[in-house]
């Protein structure tokens, strides 16, 4: 279930802790009569930050458990990353078309993945297969501003925190996390209440 809903998904929140510099240098920028950046002007100052960001782990079909992103320095949560790489991404069945229809989102049937690392900037021998996995689901982002200085990133998975039924979660190592076999990558929708998951062998 892990690995199927990080490949069914393109999208999810990441979590960050906040800069704490983030409020005192834009203080000091207006002072010294420089412009502020709206998003340092209103940075949480140490907090948890989450940001509904995209990523892909490979093309459709091609699942390969890696978690990609694409990030600008414009973005708080790359000026969060710079301080700490401490990361968490976080996946909801209910993103999908369909799915937990009749269940509460909170409802441990609702699938919820929590995928725990460090994201970090892809090096540069690693940037061309980081964007065949990439760009073939966000094709767009091949277009976006390139004064925005956009970069990838890989989420390196410590730990996947998965919760698809009652009785509490089930925490995985990246071994186990990137040995589970997809039964099919482009897999039918479980049905709300008696399909079978699918994804964990």
């Amino acid at each position: 279930m892990a690995r199927w809903l990080a490949h069914q998904l393109d999208w999810g929140v990441v979590s960050t802790t906040s800069r704490r510099d983030g409020r005192q240098a834009a203080a000091a920028a207006w002072a010294a009569g420089g412009p502020a950046l709206l998003h340092e002007r209103w940075h949480l100052g140490g907090v948890a930050f989450g940001n509904a960001l995209s990523f892909a782990d490979g093309p459709r079909c091609r699942p390969t458990g890696r978690l990609i992103f694409y990030l600008s320095p414009m973005d708080a949560t790359m000026q969060d990353l710079e301080k700490c790489s401490n990361a968490s991404l976080t996946l909801h069945e209910a993103q999908l078309p369909g799915a937990c229809r009749g269940i509460d989102p909170e409802s441990p049937l609702c699938a919820k993945l929590t995928v725990t690392g460090s994201l970090e900037p892809v090096p540069e021998e690693g940037l061309e297969e980081a964007a065949q996995l990439m760009f073939p689901r966000h094709p767009e982002m091949r277009h976006w501003p390139k004064g925005h200085q956009f970069c990838l990133f890989e989420l390196h998975i410590t730990t996947a925190r998965l919760l698809d039924q009652f009785g509490g979660p089930y925490d995985m190592g990246p071994d186990e996390y990137f040995g589970a076999e997809l039964a099919s990558a482009d897999a039918e929708m479980r049905s709300d209440t008696d399909a079978e998951h699918v994804g964990l062998s």
